[in-house]
């Protein structure tokens, strides 16, 4: 008897593997509301890194819902951005 198997899987949905698509429903609106939130309250890309400590090149692929983030790192965007991390999911 085979054991499990690891790593992508063939037929494996697009969203598998950090890209958004129908395995991985609600990535893309966070991404979209992430990216509203930060326009809305004048912050570029770069403040936001400078604020989180992450890169400019991660919060954009976070904006485009290239990567997904956890939740710690979802808090830390919420307090660069001056809101309540449940603003994400609303």
């Amino acid at each position: 008897m085979a054991g499990p198997r690891h790593g992508k899987r063939k037929g494996a949905p697009a969203g598998a593997g950090g890209r958004p698509g129908p395995g991985r429903p609600g990535i893309d609106s966070i991404a979209r509301r992430i990216r509203r939130l930060r326009l809305q309250g004048r912050f570029t890309m770069e403040t936001v890194a400078n604020r989180t400590g992450f890169t400019k090149s991660y919060i954009s692929m976070i904006e485009s819902g290239k990567k997904s983030p956890p939740i710690a790192t979802l808090i830390k965007i919420a307090k660069a951005l001056d809101v309540d991390v449940a603003a994400f999911f609303e």
